[in-house]
């Protein structure tokens, strides 16, 4: 069978388009994001940077989904820069977190 039918079988587990606001998320400094209009539809901006101090230098500008648990899964995502182009410009997508210093 194709992977393709396979995946059609498996459960959605959570979905947002952040029409609603962004209630689903628990960022490390909310002031610093914001539910915006963009190209037709509406995103989780970071809008300026993060008054969060981590124990590690990095990431510093984090948003996680609240309540969803996961084994395997499938992740499908639209992500968009609007910050100029230049070095050290990182988008994570983080995975197994545990706290502010363990995850992956």
């Amino acid at each position: 069978m194709p992977v393709d039918s396979e995946l059609a079988k498996l459960p959605l587990i959570f979905r947002d388009d952040f029409a609603r606001g962004a209630d689903h998320w628990q960022p490390t400094d909310a002031a610093a994001w914001q539910v915006v209009d963009i190209q037709g539809g509406r995103a989780y901006a970071l809008t300026r940077q993060s008054n969060y101090k981590p124990a590690h230098r990095s990431p510093v500008n984090i948003a996680l989904v609240r309540d969803v648990y996961v084994d395997d899964f499938t992740l499908d995502v639209r992500l968009h820069s609007t910050s100029r182009e230049y070095g050290h410009r990182d988008l994570c997508l983080f995975f197994g977190y545990q706290s502010p210093t363990r995850f992956y």
